[in-house]
């Protein structure tokens, strides 16, 4: 028989198994991958204030559209309502060239979660006792990610490279809202870029398609994919549009004493952004991403506003 938690540890877990992929992914959107390395002694710094905010969620059995729920308490016969979440993050992203056909990466972050929900209580015979607001707010560090991109090819059209790194667990998983899983992260990824004359200039197209093994037992390891699109526009203005999954790989664990979450998720994302070159070395773009299908995950939008350096 599963036992849960306190009423507050329990909507934290299970929020965070909701959140988890939705804010992972995030930081997988941040990059500028596609293949291209930068070159010998150069360097791309981009620093990111982002905005997710949820109350609504995909459900675990059929992917539907549901409100937030964060769950029930059986020892407190408590149902938890209008959960709502929200996560902001200062975020460093940056990539420099050790040689033209080798880049290394890192990006991390310092977030802020908020959470709040109604403690509905009700007597053991079912009468409705009384209703509760609850409020939690935790800041800290995130996750680091450091990453190499190798360059395979260099084609006439465009180029492939293939990009692995590792998950470094610098958030807290002991908080009230945890920042991290507390394990590391190894994933490998195949990129490709094709450039093509847009308006006088040159747009792009780029995919990846990759695998990510996630150390420790709560959560499954993912398989993801993005596409995305770029072009120049006029007067230094350019826009893109992007599509991202993350899927869940392995079997389906029930809740257990001490995790009071499913394992197993997928998201779809789209994405659209513009961004304008101040110079040929600094710039600005604005981007949303929205949450448009996916299971047992929150369904959000998500703001990023950044200022990006070439140098």
């Amino acid at each position: 028989m599963t036992t849960l938690k306190t009423t507050t540890t329990y909507a934290c877990s299970r929020l965070f198994s909701l959140l988890t992929v939705a804010l992972l992914l995030l930081f997988r959107a941040e990059s500028r991958a596609g293949g291209w390395t930068q070159p010998k002694g150069k360097s791309y710094l981009q620093f990111s204030f982002l905005r997710f905010s949820t109350d609504r969620e995909f459900l675990f059995n059929n992917g539907m559209d549901a409100a937030l729920n964060t769950g029930f308490n059986l020892q407190q016969a408590s149902q938890l309502l209008d959960s709502r979440f929200s996560a902001h993050a200062l975020s460093f992203y940056g990539e420099v060239g050790l040689d033209d056909g080798l880049t290394i990466i890192v990006a991390t972050s310092f977030q802020n979660f908020s959470q709040s929900f109604c403690n509905a209580r009700a007597s053991s015979d079912g009468v409705f006792l009384d209703t509760v607001s609850m409020n939690m707010n935790v800041s800290g560090l995130g996750d680091t990610r450091l990453s190499a991109r190798f360059q395979l090819a260099q084609l006439p059209f465009g180029v492939v490279a293939l990009q692995g790194g590792v998950k470094i667990p610098t958030g807290s998983a002991s908080t009230s809202i945890p920042f991290g899983t507390g394990q590391p992260d190894i994933e490998l990824a195949l990129q490709g870029g094709v450039a093509f004359p847009f308006l006088g200039g040159f747009g792009y197209a780029t995919a990846d398609v990759g695998y990510r093994y996630r150390l420790g037992e709560v959560f499954n390891d993912e398989a993801f994919y993005f596409v995305q699109v770029g072009a120049p526009l006029v007067g230094g203005v350019s826009a893109k549009f992007g599509w991202f999954s993350t899927i869940s790989i392995g079997e389906i664990r029930l809740p257990s004493s001490g995790t009071n979450q499913i394992n197993n998720y997928t998201l779809n994302r789209v994405n659209a952004g513009l961004a304008y070159d101040f110079s040929q070395t600094v710039g600005f773009s604005g981007e949303i991403f929205q949450d448009v299908s996916g299971r047992n995950v929150a369904k959000g939008t998500t703001l990023i506003a950044s200022l990006y350096l070439k140098l």
